[in-house]
C-alpha cells in the first residue's frame, strides 16, 4: 500500500469516526480521543514519508481539519436541536397534565369543546411535523 492510499484509508476512516459520532451519540471526548488516534496516525505516516511532498501533506492535513471541524459543528447543532424539541414535549407534557387537572374540576365541559384542548392538539401537530423534519435531516446526514 503507497503512501497516498494510506492517506486515503486514514482520512476514510476519521470521516467513519464522525458519521458513526452523529449517529451513535458518542460524548464529544470519545470522538476527540477516536480523532486524535487516527490524526497521530496520519501525522506518524507523513513523518515517514520522504517522497511526498510537503504541500500535498499540509493539503490533506488541512481538508482532514476542516471535515472534523464540520462534523464537529453539526453534531453540536444537532444536539441542541434534540435539547430543544426536548423542552418542547416536556413543555406540552405540562400543558397536557394541566388540562387534565382543569378537566377532572369541571367534569360538565364536554372535551370536544375546550378550546385548551384544540390548542394542545395543534402543537402536538406541530411538534410531529418537527420530529419527521429532524428524522429527515437525520437520514440526510447518514448518507
Amino acid at each position: 500500500m503507497n503512501i497516498n492510499e494510506q492517506l486515503l484509508q486514514i482520512l476514510t476512516d476519521i470521516c467513519s469516526v464522525l458519521r458513526s459520532a452523529v449517529t451513535k451519540e458518542l460524548s464529544t471526548q470519545e470522538i476527540l480521543n477516536a480523532l486524535k488516534l487516527h490524526i497521530f496516525t496520519l501525522l506518524e505516516l507523513v513523518s515517514q514519508s520522504k517522497n511526498l511532498e510537503y504541500d500535498e501533506l499540509e493539503k490533506a492535513v488541512q481538508k482532514a481539519e476542516a471535515e472534523i471541524r464540520f462534523h464537529i459543528r453539526l453534531e453540536q447543532q444537532m444536539r441542541l436541536y434534540a435539547d430543544n424539541l426536548q423542552e418542547k414535549i416536556e413543555q406540552l407534557e405540562f400543558e397536557k397534565q394541566k388540562q387534565n387537572e382543569k378537566k377532572s374540576q369541571n367534569q360538565f365541559q364536554q372535551r370536544e369543546g375546550s378550546p385548551n384542548e384544540k390548542v394542545f392538539h395543534q402543537k402536538t401537530i406541530c411538534l410531529i411535523k418537527i420530529i419527521i423534519i429532524l428524522s429527515t435531516i437525520l437520514l440526510q446526514i447518514e448518507k
